[in-house]
């Protein structure tokens, strides 16, 4: 996600706005130029899995599909004439008149330097500001704000031993199947870990426990508060 605000920010600072289409056009050929080129420079240097600076670009050999993925994935796209995706959801961008504009939110984080990508040894994708924006955002959504709630309550419940938080989901989603239960915790941990709101802490016997990060406390406290509506600014054309 972190590419597209940044296009959408070039695109502005030379005095347009593009459709959405054409915005999801440079961000997603912008993704592959710039993820082909962190794949070659983690290939140079040994980096393997979470060191990997590419991964999650769209560097696929299919090129159609890989750049598909990652519009779908992580951008936007119009969908009956109305504009829908991750960037619109999360308030970062909204659409008028079919154009696309920066929130104010989304020119924050589009302003946020990205450690991975501005600096040669960096690692890290997510500032604590992004982090911030994007923990903000998550909670505002009502359906995300309930699957967190629920996913943090399994975990304080069990003291974060990861097959008990399992049990708790299956539990609160009795229709679910083992494999859709092991799908969406993965999900929640792998979301929640890049926002350093948990840690999974490795146990014998190939167990884990789910830990608090450092975000932890602020994650709690916006659950605590009361939900609100999403920004006027989410959800497509205005």
């Amino acid at each position: 996600m972190l590419v597209g605000p940044r296009v959408l920010w070039a695109f502005a600072a030379g005095g347009h706005a593009p459709e959405v289409d054409a915005l999801a056009d440079a961000a997603a050929a912008a993704a592959r130029a710039l993820g082909l080129m962190l794949r070659e420079e983690d290939e140079r240097a040994g980096k393997r899995g979470r060191a990997r600076r590419s991964t999650g670009w769209p560097v696929g050999q299919d090129e159609v599909k890989s750049l598909a993925r990652f519009r779908n994935s992580f951008l936007l796209r119009q969908d009956h004439g109305k504009a829908c995706g991750p960037l619109v959801d999360l308030g970062l961008l909204t659409v008028h008149q079919g154009k696309v504009y920066l929130t104010d939110p989304g020119q924050e984080f589009a302003a946020e330097p990205i450690s991975a990508i501005d600096d040669s040894d960096g690692v890290d994708l997510f500032t604590d500001g992004h982090r911030r924006i994007l923990l903000d955002a998550l909670v505002a959504m009502p359906g995300e704000r309930r699957e967190i709630d629920a996913f943090m309550k399994a975990v304080r419940r069990t003291g974060g031993d990861q097959d008990r938080v399992d049990g708790e989901l299956a539990s609160d989603h009795p229709g679910w199947s083992e494999a859709q239960v092991v799908s969406h915790r993965a999900a929640m941990l792998g979301r929640l870990r890049d926002l350093s709101t948990i840690d999974v802490e490795p146990l014998p016997a190939g167990k884990a426990r789910i830990v608090a990060g450092p975000n932890m406390e602020r994650l709690l406290e916006l659950l605590e508060e009361p939900a609100v509506a999403a920004a006027s600014t989410r959800g497509g054309d205005k």
